[in-house]
């Protein structure tokens, strides 16, 4: 059995090189390629971005979603709405580990319906990425909603 540090070590030179310039380049790419997924309504695109084993906390209700395809069904589920919101998530930092493949990416979002931008709901989120197979995927994002113009819950 491998003691933590070797365990460790192990799993970091098991994915190739990348420097944290490049990763963070790539999860922000990623990042983009989600919102244009959400604006699309395109699941298939979305699915690309999530891990099979992805949580996520939303940023209202606190509903928690475990795994790929029950979040999946929650964007289809939302996508029949006409008057949906479309969120746009915007990074602002990635930090990267110097001892595995993760990544902590920290940002703001913001929801409104398509023509009405004054109607909206926004907060603060961080993501944990993780790279496998060369490709930097969503394991877990929590949403905390912070700020609203005429969409403001009750």
């Amino acid at each position: 059995m491998l003691s933590l540090p070797l365990a460790i070590m192990a799993l970091a030179s098991a994915a190739p090189a990348q420097t944290p310039a490049e990763a963070e380049r790539e999860i922000r790419a990623q990042r983009a390629a989600f919102n244009r997924a959400i604006a699309a309504a395109d699941l298939d695109a979305i699915a690309g971005v999530l891990a099979d084993d992805v949580h996520i906390v939303t940023g209202s209700d606190s509903v928690h979603v475990s795994g790929k395809q029950p979040y999946l069904d929650r964007w289809a589920d939302g996508f029949k709405d006409p008057n949906r919101l479309v969120f746009v998530r915007t990074t602002d930092r990635v930090t990267v580990s110097p001892l595995l493949p993760i990544a902590l990416e920290t940002g703001h979002w913001r929801g409104a319906p398509s023509g009405k931008p004054d109607d909206w709901i926004g907060g603060d989120y961080t993501a944990k990425w993780r790279r496998t197979d060369g490709v930097w995927r969503v394991e877990v994002e929590t949403y905390v909603t912070m700020r609203c113009g005429g969409g403001c819950p009750q």
